[in-house]
C-alpha cells in the first residue's frame, strides 16, 4: 500500500483531535517509508487536514497565510479575514506539530556543528529522507512590522531545539548557512526591511545584527534580482525568489512562447546564481511546466525550480 493510501485509511478511522493527539504515532506509520518529492503545497490550510496531507503526500514545503488577531495577540490562519477563527493559529495549525514531529525523531536532541554548512546530526520530518529540510512559508497579509516579530517570538521552542535553519556570522568560521530540519521563509506584505529590523528589535545574538543570526528567510522578489533591480538579496536573507508567472512571463494558455522559455531560464538562472530556488506561482492549471527549465521537476500551479 502507497504511503498516501495508508494516510488515507488512516484519517478515514480517526477524527482530526485524535490524529493531532497522535502525532508522533502518526508521523512513523504514515512517513516512516516516504521519500519525499517536490512538491509545495499552496494554501495547505485548505486542505482536509492542514500540514498532515501535505506530509503524508511527501510535500517538501507548505503555505500558510497569517493575518493578526483582532485584539493583537496571535496569529490566525486563513484565506482571508471572514474565514479566520481563533482556534485557528500558526502555532496549533503548524508550529505545535512540527515541534513535536522534530522531537520525536531527534529524542537525543540536535547536536549543531559549526563546522559544516549542514547539520549532519539533526534529523528531518522524513526518515527516509533525514536531511531534506522541510520549507514553512508563512504568507504575511497585513502588518508585517507587527506580524513578523511576534512569527520570530513564536518560533522560540524550535530555535531552542536547534531545529531551524540558520545562518550566522561566527568568529571562527566566518558567515555559515547551517541547514536544519525546518526553514522558515517569509511572503507576501514581508519585506527585507521589515524582516531585518524585526531583528533588530529581538536579537539572536550579542552584537544586534541581522547579519550576525537570524532564522527566518525572505521570498525575494524573482523579478529584482536581474542586474541593476533593488536589493541585495542572496543566501544570507533569502530563500525563495518568487513572482507570478503571468505578470512575469505572460499567458500560457496555448503553451510558451520560445521568448517566454528564455525568459523563464534566464529568471531560474538568475536565481540560481544567487543561491536562491525560483518560483513561480499562478502557473495555469492543466499545462506541464516541466520543459521550461531544461527539466527541472515543477508543479502546476505553484512551482520551484
Amino acid at each position: 500500500m502507497s504511503p498516501y493510501l495508508h494516510y488515507a485509511k488512516y484519517v478515514r478511522s480517526s477524527s482530526f483531535d485524535v490524529l493531532s493527539s497522535n502525532v508522533s504515532a502518526w508521523l512513523d506509520e504514515s512517513t516512516g517509508s516516504l521519500a519525499p518529492v517536490r512538491c509545495h503545497s499552496h494554501n495547505d490550510y485548505l486542505r482536509p487536514h492542514p500540514l498532515f496531507s501535505a506530509l503524508a503526500a511527501g510535500c517538501i514545503g507548505v503555505e500558510a497565510d497569517v493575518f493578526l488577531s483582532d485584539d493583537g495577540q496571535d496569529l490566525l490562519i486563513g484565506h482571508d479575514r471572514a474565514s479566520l477563527s481563533n482556534d485557528k493559529t500558526l502555532r496549533s495549525m503548524y508550529l505545535s506539530p512540527l515541534l513535536e514531529m522534530l522531537r520525536h525523531r531527534n529524542p537525543g536532541g540536535v547536536q549543531q556543528s559549526h563546522n559544516s554548512s549542514i547539520n549532519q546530526t539533526g534529523q528531518g520530518i522524513y526518515r527516509m529522507s533525514p536531511q531534506t529540510s522541510l520549507v514553512l512559508l508563512i504568507d504575511v497579509k497585513e502588518k508585517p512590522d507587527v506580524v513578523w516579530p511576534m512569527v520570530i517570538r513564536q518560533l522560540e521552542q524550535l530555535r531552542d531545539g536547534r531545529f531551524l535553519t540558520r545562518y550566522e556570522t561566527l568568529a571562527e568560521t566566518g558567515s555559515t548557512l547551517l541547514s536544519g530540519a525546518l526553514t522558515v521563509v517569509g511572503s507576501g506584505d514581508l519585506d527585507l526591511d521589515t524582516l531585518i529590523a524585526a531583528y533588530g528589535a529581538r536579537p539572536l545574538n550579542a552584537n544586534r545584527s541581522f547579519y550576525g543570526a537570524h532564522d527566518t528567510f525572505l521570498d525575494a522578489p524573482l523579478t529584482s534580482l536581474e542586474a541593476g533591480g533593488p536589493g541585495n538579496y542572496g543566501t544570507s536573507n533569502s530563500y525563495y525568489a518568487s513572482t507570478s508567472f503571468q505578470a512575469s512571463v505572460g499567458s500560457a494558455r496555448f503553451g510558451l512562447s520560445n521568448e517566454q522559455r528564455r525568459k523563464v531560464r534566464a529568471q531560474v538562472h538568475t536565481a540560481r546564481q544567487k543561491g536562491l530556488m525560483a518560483r513561480y506561482w499562478g502557473y495555469p492549471a492543466g499545462r506541464s511546466a516541466t520543459a521550461t527549465t531544461s527539466g527541472a521537476p515543477c508543479g502546476k500551479k505553484a512551482w520551484s525550480c
